[in-house]
Order: structure tokens, then C-alpha cells, then sequence
């Protein structure tokens, strides 16, 4: 549990903000939230090994055949926690920030007809929160720059309802709950 008498250390560190792209146009952003009945530990240690998601998430997000090993090189750590990457397509870039965040970032080269060559750019950062012995926070926000019709929105060629997308979170989450 956090050290309850950090709120000096607290309130003369900057807080952590979103990468930038976050604030890009050309990037589609979604923020979910749910209260997971696991505890803080095994979510950080989840959210922070890409590796699961062809397991956990198979046809939500990722597919079992598709499953490889993916190396990582670590590239800095200390007590703040660490930063690290895989080389290849896609390249993943990996941070966590102790005690609570995680930030990933996820580069696909691609060539589609009619647009040619591509680099997709996804962002999936996590905010894991301890509430309670057992029971953990997280508030994800992602961000993507491609395929933007099809997040919930207000404008007319957003078609994806808020519901599907909602559903489709949870799916993740539910996916989570048995790894």
C-alpha cells in the first residue's frame, strides 16, 4: 500500500501525463474504467507482459496462432520502475512508472491498397490503482491513428456505438480475470 506520509514527495513531483499523441488530431482516444476483483500486483504484473494478450485476449484482441516469444531489451530502470522495447514489426515500446501506471506504445509498419505504406500507431496506458486488499482500479486510455470511424463519437462518420465499444473493453477485462 502506498506510504501515507508521501503526500510531501507527492505534491513536489510533477504529475504523469499522457504522451502526446493523446492530444493529436489525427489520434482517436478512448478511456475505460473498472473495479477488478484480483489484487494491485497481479494487474501490474499483467498489464505489464504484452506477451499475454494472443493468450488472454484470444479473438478480442489477439489470437493464439498469431503468439510469439517477444524479446525485450531493457533500457533504463531504477526505483521509478523501468523502460524497455522490442525490435521488429510491430516494435513495442514499454514503460512503467511505480507505483501505478503503465505505458505502451505499439508501432505496425503496413502497406494497404489504395493508401500504401503505413506506420499504426497504438497507445495503451493503465492507471492501476490498489482500493482494497484483492480488488484494484484501472483506468485505461488508448489512442490510435487509424481506423478512427470506428470509435464512439458525437461526429456523423464515428458509426461504432458507445455500447459496442463498452462491451468490447470488458471483454478484455473479462479476458484478464483468468490469466
Amino acid at each position: 500500500w502506498p506510504d501515507e506520509n508521501g503526500w510531501k514527495k507527492a505534491a513536489a513531483t510533477a504529475p504523469l501525463k499522457l504522451p502526446e499523441d493523446f492530444n493529436d488530431p489525427s489520434f482517436a482516444t478512448v478511456t475505460i474504467q473498472r473495479d477488478l476483483f484480483y489484487g494491485y500486483d497481479t494487474l501490474v504484473e499483467n498489464v505489464s507482459d504484452p506477451s499475454h494478450i494472443d493468450f488472454a485476449h484470444h479473438k478480442v484482441t489477439g489470437r493464439r496462432d498469431r503468439a510469439k516469444p517477444l524479446p525485450f531489451k531493457i533500457e533504463s530502470s531504477g526505483p521509478w520502475g523501468f523502460a524497455a522495447s522490442s525490435a521488429g514489426n510491430p516494435k513495442i515500446s514499454a514503460k512503467f512508472v511505480a507505483p501505478f501506471c503503465n505505458m505502451n506504445k505499439i508501432e505496425i509498419d503496413t502497406k494497404l491498397p489504395f493508401v500504401g505504406e503505413q506506420k499504426w500507431v497504438i497507445w495503451i496506458c493503465s492507471f492501476n490503482i490498489p482500493m482494497a486488499p484483492g480488488k484494484t482500479r484501472s483506468i485505461v486510455c488508448s489512442a490510435r491513428n487509424f481506423f478512427q470511424f470506428s470509435v464512439p463519437g458525437d461526429a456523423w462518420w464515428q458509426v461504432t456505438p458507445r455500447w459496442f465499444e463498452h462491451w468490447t473493453s470488458n471483454k478484455v477485462y473479462d479476458g484478464d480475470m483468468i490469466v
